[in-house]
């Protein structure tokens, strides 16, 4: 940026989207940057995730940023607490824990034209300034709690996947989990052989693969750490194995077929009990729901103190959980693997741009949240967003979309800098690029009738990206800020904050 002063940033969030955008903040010059994070450190979901048997279902060589690739992960599926130290050192390791201000939730975030600037008020009150907002709150932020009539009155314990006590012992206890996704996968098997019964409940079935988790034996770790190339290799084999994946979400293909039918030789090779297995096997196509993977979860269902309950859960009594057919299930722990609010982004912080328009408003208006290339929004000046609308990877890692979006940001930052005022997506770009993008969703399975988390209130896909991850690098490359006619400059009414020396 030279020749030009860099505009000053506030990043809300330290969770990976937070700190890509912080280190490619730096590398295009910004010194002025502060990175608010509501919690006590950085980590994001995985600061958060204490839960037993917490690990990524991603390959672990996929699993890091490409600018700090880390080459010896003991595990081919890494563990929580291994992707959390990583997360630590890439901090210190790029100086960024300087810039941090931890315990620092954001209330509110509001535009001045006057001023061109973005003004951040926290929870505590305190109110900060900036040229740049850019928001990495996440997407698996916020748990989902069910509404149970009468769950205030259960007298043992209640705790969220997400929120895990990990004080808490549930040796010897009848422990309820309720759901049947990538939590509850791995949660499942971590506390059935500590606790008398499990009883899994679930409201519908989820398509389960077979995770390919291993120690890596100390030959390939010692390649790994010695070959200049071995970890890399195996970071692009993964990648474009991913890649191909994104074709067994299109019902038409063979590959959707072929994954279909590895699910179920999985399912029926691993569970025992014919009835359990038919209680197991989903109804709706393959890739509906976010496929599970993991080895151990469907073997828990052998074990003589584990249940399956078919059923979602209506109501909560003091000792009890309460099922739709009536049944009352007698429990002294309830473990909720609920999920999240997914699709409710951004709404933990009230944003008002241009004119006083509330940014929750706009989105309603819209029938769920949605941006251009997920980044940026009109009527909302210098905001820029991480892991926003439909950007939520289907076929690869989302460190790779982050990344994808932390470039575009600083690009961003750089036209900023040489347009000497703040620049806005023009609202014919966004519903065009919008109105492309919910026209490729049909052909995807995630339409075909399943309950998932990647839907609004009415029915528009706002979580995922409906293609490739190399068509999405493609996009944020090609349709850069300093490409003419995508975005326009908006100027302080009063002095341009944003300044030649």
């Amino acid at each position: 940026m030279k020749g030009r002063t860099a505009p000053s940033v506030i990043v809300i969030g330290a969770g990976l989207g937070g700190i890509a955008a912080g280190v490619f903040a730096r590398k295009a010059g910004v010194t002025d940057l502060t990175i608010l994070e509501k919690s006590s450190g950085p980590g994001g979901t995985w600061l958060d995730t204490r839960y037993p048997g917490a690990a990524c279902d991603v390959m672990s060589h996929l699993y890091s940023y490409s600018f700090a690739q880390k080459k010896d992960w003991s595990r081919t599926c890494a563990p929580r607490d291994e992707i959390l130290a990583y997360i630590e050192d890439v901090v210190d390791r790029f100086d960024l824990r300087r810039f941090c201000r931890f315990d620092t939730g954001v209330r509110s975030a509001v535009w001045s034209t006057d001023s061109a600037r973005w003004t951040v008020t926290t929870q505590a009150g305190e109110e900060l300034s900036a040229d740049v907002l850019v928001t990495a709150v996440g997407l698996l932020n916020e748990p989902k709690y069910p509404d149970w009539p009468g769950l205030e009155s259960f007298t043992g314990p209640v705790m969220h996947t997400a929120r895990w006590r990990r004080e808490l012992s549930l040796d010897g206890c009848r422990v309820a989990v309720v759901g049947t996704g990538s939590s509850a996968a791995q949660v499942v098997p971590a506390l059935a052989p500590q606790v008398k019964h499990l009883t899994v409940f679930q409201r519908e079935p989820g398509w389960v693969l077979p995770k390919d988790d291993r120690p890596f034996t100390e030959e390939e770790l010692q390649e790994f750490r010695t070959s200049r190339w071995a970890a890399q290799r195996r970071r692009w084999k993964l990648y474009w194995l991913n890649e191909r994946g994104v074709l067994a979400l299109d019902p038409k293909t063979k590959r959707h077929a072929i994954a279909t039918q590895m699910a179920v030789d999985w399912l029926n090779k691993t569970v025992k009990d014919p009835a359990t297995r038919e209680k197991l096997l989903p109804a709706y196509p393959f890739g509906c729901k976010r496929p599970v993977a993991d080895r151990i979860y469907y073997d828990t269902f052998n074990r003589p103190n584990v249940d399956l309950v078919p059923l979602p859960v209506t109501a909560v009594r003091p000792h009890a959980l309460v099922t739709d057919d009536g049944a009352e299930h007698e429990v002294d722990a309830v473990v909720l693997a609920t999920g999240f609010q997914a699709t409710e982004f951004l709404h933990t912080v009230e944003i008002i741009g241009e004119d006083g328009v509330r940014l929750q408003e706009v989105w309603d208006k819209a029938g769920g949240a949605e941006a251009f290339l997920g980044i940026s929004v009109n009527g909302f000046p210098n905001l820029f967003m991480l892991y926003g609308p439909n950007t939520n990877s289907a076929s690869n890692s989302v460190i790779f979309n982050l990344e994808c979006q932390a470039r575009y940001i600083a690009s961003a930052i750089g036209s900023i800098a040489r347009r000497r005022g703040a620049i806005e997506v023009r609202s014919g770009v966004q519903d065009r690029y919008n109105r492309w993008l919910q026209s490729r969703v049909p052909a995807k399975t995630w339409e075909s009738g399943c309950q998932n988390y990647y839907h609004s209130e009415t029915g528009k896909l706002v979580t995922n990206w409906p293609g490739s991850s190399v068509l999405y690098w493609a996009m944020t490359k090609l349709l850069r800020p300093t490409v003419p006619g995508l975005y326009r400059t908006r100027r302080a009414h009063r002095r341009n904050r944003v300044t030649a020396p």
